[in-house]
């Protein structure tokens, strides 16, 4: 899954993106404790923990952090759970690229939308 959705988002987006994958939760928690992310996609059924604690952890770093949830299990709690605490979209299994896509392209405006906002205050 990780290749698939770094081949995705490389291959139609941007140059200047950075796509780092991680295959586990621990992996994913140290990267997110050592690296500053715009935008995290994660599977909500991970090896070790669930990928709730990504989500979490990630709004709790950074509220304005686009937190993408992948899952093939929809439970509306989780789903509740994760979009009442931040998160910004949730895709369902099996993925779809055009979808994918467009949930990052949505993302990515939010953040530029919000970079403009914040921007605009700070000059007055």
């Amino acid at each position: 899954m990780c290749d698939f959705l770094e081949t995705v988002i490389t291959d139609h987006l941007e140059n200047d993106i950075k796509v780092v994958s991680s295959t586990s939760t621990r992996d994913a928690l140290h990267q997110l404790e050592n690296e500053h992310f715009q935008i995290v996609l994660t599977d909500l059924n991970m090896p070790g923990h669930s990928g709730y604690d990504i989500v979490k952890k990630a709004l709790e770093k950074d509220k304005s952090m686009q937190v993408i949830f992948l899952t093939g299990d929809v439970q509306m709690s989780v789903a509740l759970t994760c979009f009442r605490d931040g998160a910004a979209a949730m895709l369902t299994k099996p993925i779809d690229p055009t979808n994918i896509l467009k949930v990052v392209c949505m993302c990515m405006e939010r953040l530029d939308y919000w970079a403009e906002v914040f921007k605009r205050f700070s000059r007055d």
